[in-house]
Order: structure tokens, then C-alpha cells, then sequence
């Protein structure tokens, strides 16, 4: 097995392993676009880096598969820090959630209506 086709296979298993992460964490949508913006100068370096120079070139399919992988990455990183479970951007205390959760439950219940009588 050359490089081109390890890079892609090794690429296309991060990638599956990342969707998997990003659709558990939930990250917002800047995210995304920062994790985009981000990866691309890295991935860059990675390409144009000793180790790969001479094996895969620019516009191969390799090329797209690691910038891909990178990207997804990048993406996985950042939803661990601000995705649903975090806790960045919760307003308030979690605490306090759970306080306000037992005293709605404990709360009697409204008396029924008495029906009029014909």
C-alpha cells in the first residue's frame, strides 16, 4: 500500500470516528466555521510539510481526505469545549436548576373545576 492510498484510509477512519464525536457533542454553529477557517492553514503545513512534499500532491484526492480529516478534528477539539455538555453559555447555576425543578414539582396540584349540575 502506497501513502496516497494509507493517507486516505487513515483519513477516512478519522473522519467517521469525528462525526460520530460532533453528532454526541453538539457544538453551535460558529464552531464549525471557525474549526474551517482554522484548519485549512494547518492542514496546509501538513501538506507542504518533508513528510509528505514528494508523495501526494496538491490536488489529489489524498490531499482533500487529510484536509478533511483535519478539519474534523479541529471540529471534534473545539465541540469538547463548547458543545451541549460543557456547560459554556449556561446561564445559570445548575443548582439553582435543580431548585427550581423541586419546588415546581412540589407544588400541589389545582383543584378541578366542579361540574354544574342540570
Amino acid at each position: 500500500m502506497d501513502i496516497t492510498s494509507l493517507t486516505v484510509v487513515l483519513s477516512v477512519i478519522v473522519v467517521v470516528a469525528a462525526t460520530v464525536l460532533i453528532a454526541s457533542n453538539e457544538p453551535p454553529l460558529w464552531v464549525y466555521l471557525l474549526s474551517c477557517a482554522g484548519s485549512l492553514p494547518l492542514s496546509s503545513a501538513l501538506l507542504h510539510g518533508p513528510a509528505f512534499t514528494s508523495a501526494i500532491e496538491d490536488g489529489s484526492a489524498a490531499a482533500w481526505a487529510l484536509r478533511l480529516a483535519v478539519t474534523s478534528t479541529v471540529t471534534v477539539v473545539l465541540s469538547f469545549f463548547f458543545g451541549k455538555d460543557s456547560g459554556t453559555g449556561a446561564g445559570d447555576d445548575p443548582e439553582q436548576e435543580h431548585e427550581h425543578e423541586r419546588a415546581t414539582d412540589a407544588a400541589p396540584a389545582p383543584a378541578p373545576t366542579p361540574r354544574p349540575t342540570v
